[in-house]
This record gives C-alpha cells, sequence and structure tokens, in this order.
C-alpha cells in the first residue's frame, strides 16, 4: 500500500482526524475509534513502514521508542505496572490500512490500557 493510501499516513499528515494524545519527531499516539478497554491508542511511526516484514535492523531503534511512548502514555494516563490484560499495557502490533491477513502485520502499535 502506497503512502497516499495508508489511513494512518493521512492521519499523521492531517488529512484525515483523530484524537491526538500525544506527539514527537518520530511518533504520534492517538485514540482508538473503537476502543477495547477504558484507555486504548494507536502508536503510530510517522515513517511509512508497510509491514514489520519490511522492517529493517535500521528500524530497531523507532520500534524501541514505540514501545517506551507507550510506557510513558500508560504513566501520563495513571496506570501502574499491575492489573489489566498483560499488564497494564497490552501491546500488539495493528493490522495494515488494507486489513491484510494477520501474518503480514503493520508496525503500529495498538496499546490498550
Amino acid at each position: 500500500m502506497s503512502e497516499q493510501d495508508c489511513l494512518f499516513c493521512k492521519i499523521i499528515n492531517g488529512n484525515a482526524a483523530a484524537d491526538v494524545v500525544y506527539q514527537d519527531h518520530r511518533c504520534v499516539v492517538i485514540r482508538d475509534i473503537n476502543p477495547q478497554a477504558p484507555t486504548h491508542v494507536l502508536v503510530i511511526p510517522r515513517e511509512h513502514i508497510e509491514s514489520l516484514d519490511d522492517a529493517s535492523q535500521k528500524d530497531e531503534t523507532l520500534l524501541g521508542h514505540l514501545l517506551r511512548i507507550c510506557a510513558r502514555v500508560a504513566n501520563e494516563h495513571g496506570l501502574s505496572d499491575s492489573g489489566g490484560r498483560g499488564g497494564p499495557i497490552s501491546v500488539s502490533p495493528s493490522r495494515s490500512c488494507a486489513r491484510r491477513p494477520r501474518d503480514d502485520l503493520a508496525p503500529r502499535l495498538t496499546t490498550t490500557f
């Protein structure tokens, strides 16, 4: 999928509406429009990466940054290290904009608190 067709890229570029919770030079965190928990956010890298299969060693720092932002947003929402599904943060790569099969996941993190 091209960056022009990617919903996440449209959100990052300001061409699609979203409830932004946090942003920095590497990612944007938005509230999920169909939350599965009281606090459910998506952590989206500003750099378009088609799938985790396409992520390379150069992307390791970015992917680590996304996980750190998950923890930061959880802390900012008053969540601690106890409770919830899999702890306070349940992190899983979400499907790509095209809703591809589960084995072709885009490196957008769905974070449920």
